[in-house]
């Protein structure tokens, strides 16, 4: 596997509410402004993909150390963090994927990192590891691949670089 793993962090069930509570506030924001699904899906896995893409950003928030304020700092089409995507998964051999109908936002200088998240062992809460990143302009080059639920590009998790190195590096500090 490309990406290392870098340090797990661990969001308490408290921590979690809270970044579902801002996943919640991102769909009813799109429902009231009449932004609906994708092709292929539904209201619910809109909310889902909410949901866990609000639960990431704050692990990734709080391992990382940035400051994530996504009530008063994240209008409709920006980025997680400066131009930094997060993207996430529930599956241990996930790969990083892009849906098309989000491809213009790759059209801008970005970085996409991939996170895995689980269930704690211990019931304790939701676990998140940092698996890899890429450019996002590397998306741009990929074959659409068709999907029930809309076409995506993917990256596979194999050709990720190591998080770590990107955190010491001058691509990071760009993105900010």
């Amino acid at each position: 596997m490309g990406g290392t793993k870098v340090k797990q962090s661990l969001l308490t069930w408290d921590e979690v509410e809270y970044a579902a509570i801002v996943g919640m506030k991102r769909q009813v924001d799109n429902l009231r402004e009449g932004r609906c699904p994708g092709p292929g899906r539904d209201v619910g896995q809109q909310l889902s993909s909410h949901l866990t893409g609000a639960i990431a950003e704050y692990a990734f928030a709080l391992e990382h150390d940035l400051c994530w304020r996504p009530l008063l700092e994240h209008p409709v089409g920006t980025s997680d963090f400066g131009r930094v995507e997060i993207k996430s998964t529930w599956r241990p051999d996930g790969n990083l994927i892009w849906p098309e109908a989000q491809l213009p936002k790759l059209h801008k200088p970005c970085v996409v990192i991939l996170c895995l998240l689980s269930v704690d062992d211990e019931g304790r809460g939701i676990r998140m590891q940092t698996v890899g990143w890429t450019q996002g302009r590397d998306f741009l080059a990929r074959d659409t691949i068709p999907n029930k639920a809309g076409p995506y590009r993917l990256v596979p998790r194999e050709e990720l670089k190591p998080v770590g190195d990107l955190l010491l590096s001058s691509t990071w500090e760009a993105q900010q």
